[in-house]
């Protein structure tokens, strides 16, 4: 399986998927087996989008079909690096 194409497919639709205001502070790291691990500037931001992740999955998935991401981990860092 080549994951480094979903990686890729993620990157490519991030901010059209997730809007600029969280494309600003968080960003994909990596797309494993359905699952897309996420750092994000803060714990407070991560604590937001964890709440939101119904609807990150659907406007990920709209953009990513036929791929499909089932679940999103959220980790604080600094996604400006």
């Amino acid at each position: 399986r080549d994951t480094g194409s979903h990686d890729f497919a993620v990157w490519r639709v991030w901010q059209a998927a997730v809007g600029e205001f969280v494309a600003g502070r968080a960003r994909p790291l990596r797309a494993r087996n359905g699952v897309l691990m996420i750092e994000v500037a803060n714990h407070s931001l991560q604590q937001q989008l964890h709440s939101m992740t119904a609807t990150l999955l659907a406007r990920l998935n709209e953009k990513l079909a036929p791929l499909v991401l089932r679940e999103l981990i959220f980790v604080a860092g600094d996604p400006a690096t």
